[in-house]
């Protein structure tokens, strides 16, 4: 806690922790994440328009937008979350690609090559053939559990999926909200 002296009176404020790997990343005292880098943020927007896929740094840009798609919501700023996460256990970037080809390549490498069973609609985006053809026919298991097996907090591997649309929606009701 940071105490801070307002109109005479002392007043704490909590403090925010900024991850040096993620200083984009706040998280206050009560375990609340906010998100503070909003250099090429747009407006979420769920109308369905087009939107560019140019946004995200790169070592944190999702493979859905790295494959061209240009309708997406917040699942693209929780694949970001998870990096940077996987980035503070590792105490290294996991995906520092130099340009797309190479940060999608090493999204593959990490995760395995999806297929159009595990991503519906993965071969209908934008560049989705010219990556298939520059990799060539060789799949890539998945090796997340090499990386992060021994890590208490890493999700079991059936839990991280390319697929920014699982069958099992992201948006789930909240019974305790009413939503």
């Amino acid at each position: 806690m940071v105490a801070w002296h307002v109109g005479g009176e002392r007043q704490a404020v909590p403090r925010l922790y900024l991850a040096p790997a993620g200083s984009n990343l706040l998280i206050n005292n009560q375990g609340q994440l906010k998100l503070a880098d909003f250099g090429l943020a747009r407006p979420f927007d769920d109308t369905g328009r087009l939107l560019t896929n140019r946004v995200i740094t790169l070592w944190y840009r999702p493979p859905e937008l790295l494959l061209g798609s240009q309708t997406y919501g917040p699942a693209v700023d929780m694949w970001s979350v998870g990096c940077i996460f996987a980035e503070l256990l590792l105490k290294r970037p996991i995906l520092p690609g130099k340009n797309e080809f190479e940060q999608i390549d090493k999204i593959f490498k990490m995760f395995g090559t999806p297929t159009e069973q595990t991503w519906p609609g993965l071969t209908k985006l934008h560049y989705y053939q010219m990556v298939a053809t520059q990799c060539g026919n060789q799949p890539y298991p998945n090796r997340f559990n090499e990386q992060f097996g021994m890590c208490a907090l890493a999700p079991p591997a059936p839990r991280v999926s390319h697929n920014p649309h699982p069958p099992a929606s992201r948006r789930r009701a909240d019974p305790r909200r009413g939503s």
